[in-house]
């Protein structure tokens, strides 16, 4: 193979692939509908990203708020044996009431205050005091003294009587008396989801909205790009081919005049042998004969014959090849039908079939 043909024929395997699966489509289709693909997966992934960090920024920020309030005025009145066990009526309506004037109520749906062991020492809902669960992931942060916060799904065993929503957002702080060294127990708060969905709206307005724009622009850059890139791919190799086809065609010229030299040479060769012979050669048969043999050399067949006139009739009079030997002496009228030498004889004009 030459490297003409190497360039021309060999493809890579992509190409293959993609030409497999697009078939119809043209170069710059194919390369626009790839750069399309590979910019959603890019800025989806981007976006789900951008937006799962935002939307727990904003989490943490209404966690952090919370927390703060909590812990400034719980930390301050609550006493280690408030965390131990089941709190007397009048300690739980003094607490109940600081809790009350602490945090406003609008999208609050339930709070409750656990102690280390997962025991509910005090809820707004009051007949679930007392009442003791396993202890959560976000539960188990809390006590150790992380803040933690996360839009619940309402499936753990604790959630009963908050299933009357689909989801809440709920927020976990570590609480530490004022006179305790340690954590001792956590403060949880459940809110509906009114009071983060306005902010989680604008979060995915602001991501997708400009994640969108921004790979829209990069998409349509890189659509130039590509499309000057075909563009130039499809001239160069316009240009290859253009080139490949013209020392193919030279070549072929080539080839073609060695063939003519070749066979000009021989046919020279032939007609200096058939001359010496006409020279030296007195006996006509022989002579004849030895045209018959050069003649199938020079026209590259395998029988040659030659017919003599003889007043009405064609006679036989010289061959070379198969049947040679039959042919010497056959007679036949210049007028047979079907005799192609007859017609040659009668047309007076060579006949080639």
């Amino acid at each position: 193979m030459t490297r003409e043909s190497a360039i021309s024929d060999e493809k890579p395997p992509g190409g293959k692939v993609l030409n497999g699966a697009l078939p119809h489509l043209s170069l710059l289709a194919r390369l626009a509908l790839v750069s399309l693909l590979i910019t959603i997966l890019i800025g989806g992934g981007l976006g789900w990203g951008l937006q799962s960090m935002l939307e727990q920024d904003a989490l943490s920020a209404q966690a952090e708020a919370t927390a703060g309030q909590v812990m400034a005025v719980l930390d301050r009145n609550l006493t280690p044996a408030d965390l131990t066990g089941p709190m007397p009526a009048a300690r739980y309506d003094e607490l109940d009431a600081l809790i009350g004037g602490m945090l406003p109520r609008e999208h609050l749906v339930r709070i409750k205050i656990w102690n280390a062991e997962g025991r509910l020492i005090y809820s707004d809902q009051r007949d679930l005091i007392g009442e003791q669960f396993p202890l959560s992931n976000h539960l188990q942060l809390a006590l150790g003294g992380q803040i933690s916060a996360d839009i619940s799904d309402l499936q753990q065993p604790e959630n009963l009587s908050e299933r009357d929503h689909t989801r809440l957002f709920e927020i976990y702080v570590p609480l530490q008396p004022a006179n305790s060294s340690r954590i001792l127990g956590a403060y949880e708060a459940y809110y509906d989801m009114d009071a983060v969905e306005p902010r989680i709206a604008r979060i995915h307005l602001f991501v997708w909205g400009g994640v969108g724009i921004g790979f829209l622009i990069l998409y349509a850059a890189l659509l130039v790009v590509v499309r000057g890139a075909s563009s130039e791919l499809v001239r160069r190799d316009r240009e290859a081919r253009e080139q490949l086809a013209e020392r193919r065609k030279a070549e072929e010229e080539r080839e073609a005049l060695l063939v003519a030299e070749r066979e000009q040479r021989l046919l020279a060769e032939t007609l200096a042998r058939v001359g010496l012979a006409l020279s030296g050669m007195l006996d006509l048969r022989q002579l004849l004969e030895l045209i018959c043999r050069e003649s199938s050399s020079v026209f590259g067949v395998d029988s040659t014959f030659l017919w003599l006139i003889e007043g009405e009739e064609l006679v036989g009079f010289a061959a070379h090849g198969n049947d040679s030997e039959d042919f010497i002496g056959l007679r036949y009228p210049i007028y047979d039908p079907e005799l192609l030498g007859a017609r040659v004889v009668r047309e007076r004009r060579p006949i080639l079939i």
